[in-house]
C-alpha cells in the first residue's frame, strides 16, 4: 500500500488467488494498493488498485449527562465523524431549536480533522432549561444522533403547608410537605423559631433528617407567641424558608411577683400603692390585672384583696380607702392571668395618717419674662388643719425636676421663679403640706418664657388669657350693641318726625324736641333744607316731593288724649300745659314744668280706647335719592354689621363672608333701583264726635 509492503495484519488477509480481504475498513485503509507476481522467469507482473474509503456521518459517543447550577452558563458539545460536508442540528425534547426565538441559546460549529464539532451554549440557565437535548449529524453518506441530558441543579424550594399540629404550654408539634429537591437530593431540614414579641428574640434551630417532615419543638415559654419557619438543604446549599407560622403556647400562672412596690399614706383613711409589672419573661401569658391585698399589721386574719384590672388601670397604682385612722397595714401585690395567680410581692407596712393632708391648690401664671415666671395660687379647701407650706415643682422639657419649698406664712401665696432660659417651655405644678404630710399635686401647667426684651403680663392684674379674651369680647359686644341701639333710636325718631312733617303740612325741624302748634295750616309746604339731623344732613330736603297736595282734616298725633288732658286742666287749674301739642288757642300755663296730673293721665287713657282710632286719610310721597345718599346708606349698613361681628367673637369669621355677599347683592339691587315708595298710614287717635 502506497509503496509500503503490507505485513500480516488481523484485518487484512491475502489469498493465493491474488485476493486481498480487508475487514473493518477504516479511513486509514484508503490508498493505492499494488499486486506483484514473479516466477523467476523473465520480468514479473504488477497491478495497481486504488481504494477509496467512504465515511458516513456518525458519533462515537451516543449519550451523556450534564449538570449545571442554576444561573450559570451550560455548554453542550457534539463531535461528528464523517466525510465532509457535514451538518449538525440541535433539538430540545425532540423539537428543533429556533435560535432566533431563544436569545439565551447560541450555537457554534467548527471543523476538525475527523469531521465537525458543534457547541450549544445556554446562558443564565434556569429550571426550565433542564431537558433532553439531541444533536443530529448528516452528510451525503448517512446520519447519526447523539443525546445529552441536561440537569439544572439548585437549592431546594421552600417547604409547603407548614402547619401547627398540636401546641401545649412548653411544646409544639409542627408538620410540613416535602418541597422540590432542585435535582439534588435533600440532605436535611432546618427548623428556625423565635419569640414573636416580648423578651429576647434569640433565633433557635433544630436539625431534622430529610426523611422526616414533622418536628416537636421543646423548652418553649408558656403563654408566649412564637414564629417558626422551615427550610431544606442539599449539596448545592440551603433553600428559601417557608412562610412564617405563628402560634401562642398555652398559659401558666405568672412565675414572678410585681416589682418596685411602693406604698404611701395619703390621708387618715387611704394608702396609695404603686408597682411595676413582673419581668416579661415571667408573665407566662398576658397579664389580666393585679390583686392588692391588705390587712391590719400583726392580725391573724387573711389578706383582703382588691382587684385592679389592667384595662382600667394602665398606671399600675391603686388607692386603698376606708381604712382606719392611724393604723398600720400590711400590703402585698400579686399579678394574675387567665391561668391563675402569681406569687405575692414582699409585704410592706404603712401607717395611715393621724389627720388629712391638704387638697391640691389651684394656681395661675401672673407674669412671664425671658428669665422669670411669677405665680399666684389660692389656699386649698379648709379641713380645719392649717397649711404649713407649699412646694413648687418645675422643669424644662427634657430636664430634671426642681423643687422649691415655700413657707405658707411668708409667701402670701405668690412666688417668682428666676434664673430661667428665654423662649423655653417649663412644666410647673404645686403641692400643699401640713403637719400630716404633702397633699395631692395640682394640675401641671406648661408656661413658655418670652424672648429677650418681651414680657408677658408685667403686673399683678395680668390673668390667664382664657379669662381676658371672654371678658374683653363681652365688653366690646356691649359697647357695640349700645352704639347700634342709639343710632337706631335716633334714626327711628327722625323718621317719625319726617312722617309727622309730611302729615302736618308745615316745616318741622328734626331736632328730637316736641313742637307745639298754635293752629292748623291747611296747605302742604316743602321741608326746608338744613332741618335734618346730622346723620341725614347731606340729603337735600328739596328733593323730597309728593304726588299732589292734600288738605289736613285734623292733627293726627295723640288727638284724643291731648284734647282730654286740655279739657281737664282747664277745668281744674285754668290753663293748658306747654307740653301739650294739640292745636288750640287756649290759655297756656306760664310754668313750663306744669304737667297733667297722674289721675288726669289715667282718666284720659281709659277714655281714649282703641275703638276711637280709624284711618283718616292716606298720604303717598316719593323720595328720590342720589348716589351720595345711597353711599351713606351702604356705609351705615356695612358699619353696623362690622360692629356686630367684632362684638360677638372672632369665631364669627363666616358671618363676615355672609355680610360681604349680602353687601354685594345690596349694591347690585341699589344700582338698578332709582326710587322707592314710602307708604304712610295715618290713624286718628281721637273721638270724631267729640272733636266736632
Amino acid at each position: 500500500q502506497d509503496n509500503k509492503e503490507l505485513l500480516e495484519h488481523s484485518r487484512m488477509i491475502s489469498y493465493p488467488n491474488g485476493t486481498l480481504v480487508i475487514s473493518d475498513v477504516k479511513k486509514s485503509d484508503e490508498g493505492i494498493y499494488k499486486c506483484s507476481v514473479n516466477n523467476n522467469i523473465g520480468q514479473g507482473l504488477r497491478k495497481l488498485v486504488s481504494l477509496n474509503v467512504i465515511v458516513p456521518a456518525r458519533f462515537e459517543e451516543k449519550f451523556t449527562m450534564k449538570n449545571v447550577r442554576r444561573g450559570e452558563t451550560a455548554t453542550l458539545k457534539c463531535e461528528a465523524v464523517g466525510d465532509k460536508p457535514l451538518s449538525i442540528t440541535w433539538t430540545k425534547d425532540k423539537a428543533e431549536i429556533d435560535f432566533k426565538k431563544h436569545t439565551r441559546l447560541e450555537k457554534f460549529d467548527r471543523d476538525i480533522e475527523k469531521g465537525l464539532s458543534s457547541e450549544l451554549i445556554i446562558r443564565t440557565s434556569d429550571r426550565k432549561d433542564g431537558a433532553l437535548y439531541g444533536c443530529l449529524a448528516k452528510n451525503e453518506y448517512g446520519s447519526d444522533e447523539r443525546n445529552v441530558k441536561l440537569l439544572v441543579v439548585e437549592v431546594p424550594a421552600q417547604p409547603l403547608d407548614v402547619k401547627l399540629k398540636e401546641v401545649w404550654s412548653k411544646t409544639a408539634s409542627i408538620m410540613w410537605s416535602a418541597p422540590y429537591s432542585g435535582n439534588s437530593p435533600i440532605t436535611k431540614y432546618i427548623i428556625q423559631y423565635w419569640r414573636d414579641r416580648g423578651g429576647p428574640h434569640r433565633l433557635l434551630e433544630d436539625i431534622i433528617p430529610s426523611s422526616q417532615t414533622t418536628v416537636l419543638l421543646k423548652s418553649l415559654e408558656p403563654g408566649t407567641p412564637y414564629a417558626v419557619t422551615v427550610l431544606g438543604e442539599n449539596e448545592i446549599g440551603q433553600g428559601q424558608p417557608s412562610d412564617i407560622l405563628k402560634f401562642v403556647t398555652g398559659e401558666e400562672e405568672p412565675r414572678g411577683p410585681p416589682t418596685d412596690v411602693w406604698i404611701e399614706a395619703k390621708s387618715s383613711s387611704s394608702i396609695l400603692v404603686t408597682w411595676k409589672p413582673p419581668p416579661k419573661e415571667l408573665w407566662n401569658g398576658e397579664l389580666r390585672g393585679y390583686f392588692v391585698g391588705y390587712k391590719v399589721d400583726s392580725s391573724s386574719h387573711p389578706y383582703s384583696f382588691k382587684t385592679v384590672d389592667n384595662a382600667a388601670n394602665d398606671s399600675q397604682e391603686y388607692t386603698l380607702t376606708n381604712l382606719m385612722k392611724s393604723t398600720k397595714y400590711n400590703i402585698v401585690v400579686k399579678a394574675y392571668n387567665s391561668a391563675g395567680t402569681g406569687p405575692p410581692s414582699q409585704d410592706l407596712v404603712a401607717k395611715t395618717l393621724d389627720g388629712d393632708v391638704p387638697e391640691a391648690p389651684a394656681f395661675t401664671v401672673v407674669a412671664a419674662s425671658e428669665s422669670k415666671i411669677s405665680l399666684r395660687w389660692g389656699d386649698p379647701p379648709s379641713r380645719n388643719i392649717p397649711v404649713t407650706g407649699y412646694t413648687l415643682h418645675y422643669k424644662k422639657d427634657g430636664g430634671e425636676w426642681y423643687h422649691i419649698p415655700i413657707i405658707a406664712s411668708s409667701s402670701k401665696n405668690r412666688f417668682t421663679i428666676t434664673g430661667l432660659e428665654s423662649s423655653t417651655p417649663y412644666k410647673i405644678y404645686i403641692t400643699a403640706s401640713n403637719q400630716y404630710g404633702n397633699g395631692e399635686p395640682s394640675d401641671i401647667l406648661t408656661v413658655t418664657t418670652s424672648m429677650k426684651g418681651f414680657v408677658i403680663g408685667n403686673s399683678e392684674t395680668y390673668v390667664d388669657l382664657s379669662v381676658i379674651v371672654p371678658v374683653a369680647a363681652c365688653i366690646l359686644a356691649f359697647i357695640v350693641v349700645t352704639i347700634v341701639v342709639v343710632i337706631y333710636y335716633r334714626k327711628s325718631k327722625a323718621r317719625n318726625n319726617l312722617e309727622r312733617a309730611l302729615q302736618g303740612g308745615k316745616p318741622f325741624p328734626y331736632t328730637g324736641s316736641t313742637q307745639r302748634y298754635i293752629d292748623i295750616d291747611k296747605t302742604r309746604l316743602p321741608a326746608e333744607p338744613g332741618t335734618l339731623t346730622s346723620s341725614y344732613a347731606t340729603i337735600p330736603a328739596d328733593q323730597i316731593t309728593e304726588e299732589g297736595t292734600q288738605e289736613m282734616k285734623a292733627f293726627m298725633h295723640g288727638g284724643c288724649q291731648e284734647q282730654c288732658k286740655m279739657k281737664l286742666m282747664l277745668e281744674r287749674i285754668g290753663c293748658v300745659a306747654q307740653s301739650l301739642s294739640y292745636p288750640h288757642t287756649l290759655n297756656i300755663c306760664e310754668d313750663k314744668n306744669q304737667q297733667p296730673s297722674v289721675d288726669i293721665n289715667e282718666k284720659c287713657m281709659r277714655e281714649c280706647s282703641e275703638a276711637c282710632r280709624e284711618v283718616a286719610y292716606s298720604l303717598q310721597s316719593e323720595i328720590k335719592l342720589d348716589q351720595s345718599q345711597m353711599s351713606i346708606e351702604v356705609f351705615s349698613y356695612f358699619g353696623g354689621y362690622m360692629g356686630m361681628w367684632l362684638g360677638i367673637s372672632l369665631v364669627a369669621l363666616f358671618d363676615l363672608s355672609e355680610t360681604l355677599i349680602c353687601l354685594i347683592i345690596y349694591l347690585y339691587k341699589m344700582q338698578k333701583r332709582t326710587k322707592f315708595m314710602l307708604h304712610v298710614k295715618a290713624y286718628t287717635l281721637f273721638d270724631r264726635t267729640r272733636f266736632r
